[in-house]
């Protein structure tokens, strides 16, 4: 059925930036967006947000994304922007003062 799914509770503010993110891409795509899109665009919010929380802890400790995180958070992340035909997209993690 289609229709813009409801925002989940407790996404956090990186979270909440890549539902918003996600959810304007699959409106613009011709089949729209469904409810049931839901599901898949919370998964991928929260992997995103996970990977923003190891890049700044690795800035913290003087290394790279890269060198902390695991694929394990972007193998759901890309699979869920793929099934949806979003753009996967690279967080841009500023430095915290």
């Amino acid at each position: 059925m289609k229709g813009t799914p409801s925002i989940p509770a407790g996404l956090d503010a990186d979270a909440l930036r890549e539902w918003d993110r996600l959810v304007a891409e699959r409106q613009t795509q011709p089949e729209g967006i469904f409810l049931d899109d839901g599901p898949l665009i919370e998964l991928a919010a929260h992997a995103f947000s996970y990977r923003v929380k190891i890049e700044r802890l690795a800035r913290r400790w003087g290394l790279s994304g890269a060198e902390l995180a695991s694929r394990d958070w972007k193998e759901p992340y890309v699979v869920v922007c793929h099934a949806l035909g979003c753009t996967p997209t690279i967080p841009n993690v500023m430095e915290e003062s």
